[in-house]
């Protein structure tokens, strides 16, 4: 009988890392692959590695680690996930740990981070053209590198063979859908169950409030009375020129300004904040669709689910059930 080949996790840490940005998947993988054993998959799970260019790291909570060295060449079909943490700058400076994730990559099947580890990457230029995400504390440090298109409000990015999560436990979500892209989403489903985790996060759930989201992109708060009153009248018809008289100005001057503050519109903003207000009544009551649909300021129901499956990729009914 062939002997089935397992997969090779790869988790770089250092000095400084948060420990639950290499533990949770490291449990995860860990945990799919005696589910995997178990089924009929062509490989037997995965062999987890802590990797660093020390013995021993002591993470940001004190506890010491030991690790392996740096492998001279990874394994086939390998994963290789870099950790965040207070200490990420310093292994950003660092030509050895640049010198050898640039050398590993060409054996990686798929290859990212977790939590600030994207600004390790991004600092090498390993980022340049692709799209990523870190922790929302961070979204302008990762801003700084142009080449990189930011995904601002996703728990986790999947580009090609690169994946990068936001925060902690945003790097769980992504390591069971890492396990769903290889077992399959049964394998992925009983992982999560054995870890009481939520079945499914979808990588393009928020990380954050919309009005935490506004706030930090608007630091000076110009619009903060604006989204305020927005966000407590979500439930009625609010248009551009409702906005525009709320603000004292016209509609022109409005846009123009909200514009170069924002990046965007106060009509796209006005739809962020309802589809947040309908996953809050959809995550915490048992109403209706309909009413739903209602609170939020929607007068059709079917708009209503059209527009929440274009944004979040599922049903009203079917994020309710996640």
């Amino acid at each position: 009988m062939k002997k089935r080949q397992s997969r090779t996790i790869y988790l770089l840490v250092f000095d400084g890392c948060q420990i639950l940005d290499f533990a949770g998947p490291a449990q995860v993988f860990t945990t799919a692959s005696q589910h995997i054993r178990d089924g009929v998959e062509s490989y037997g799970g995965y062999d987890v590695k802590l990797v660093s260019a020390n013995v021993s790291v002591t993470t940001a909570t004190g506890i010491d680690v030991t690790c392996l060295p740096f492998p001279r060449r990874l394994r086939a079909e390998s994963t290789l996930l870099v950790a965040g943490g207070g200490g990420v700058s310093a292994v950003a400076a660092s030509t050895d740990y640049e010198k050898w994730v640039k050398r590993s990559l060409q054996y990686c099947q798929r290859w990212g981070s977790v939590c600030t580890g994207s600004l390790a990457l991004a600092a090498w230029g390993l980022l340049d053209g692709k799209t990523a995400t870190t922790h929302w504390r961070h979204l302008n440090e990762l801003a700084k590198h142009t080449a990189v298109t930011l995904e601002e409000d996703a728990l986790f990015v999947n580009d090609g063979a690169v994946w990068t999560s936001a925060g902690i436990s945003a790097g769980i979500d992504m390591a069971l859908a890492m396990v769903a892209e290889d077992a399959g989403t049964v394998v992925a489903n009983q992982t999560a169950q054995h870890m009481v985790l939520a079945t499914k996060r979808a990588g393009h759930q928020t990380q954050y409030s919309d009005l935490v989201a506004l706030s930090l992109r608007d630091p000076q708060g110009d619009f903060a009375a604006l989204h305020d009153w927005m966000q407590a009248n979500l439930s009625r018809p609010i248009a551009l020129s409702d906005m525009a008289d709320f603000c004292a100005t016209t509609v022109r001057t409005l846009q123009r300004r909200y514009k170069a503050n924002l990046k965007t519109s106060p009509l796209k903003t006005l739809k962020q904040l309802r589809m947040q207000k309908a996953k809050n009544l959809l995550r915490s009551s048992d109403a209706a669709v309909t009413l739903v649909a209602s609170e939020c300021g929607f007068n059709s129901v079917q708009q209503f689910s059209k527009d929440f499956r274009s944004i979040f990729g599922v049903s009203p009914l079917q994020f309710r059930g996640q």
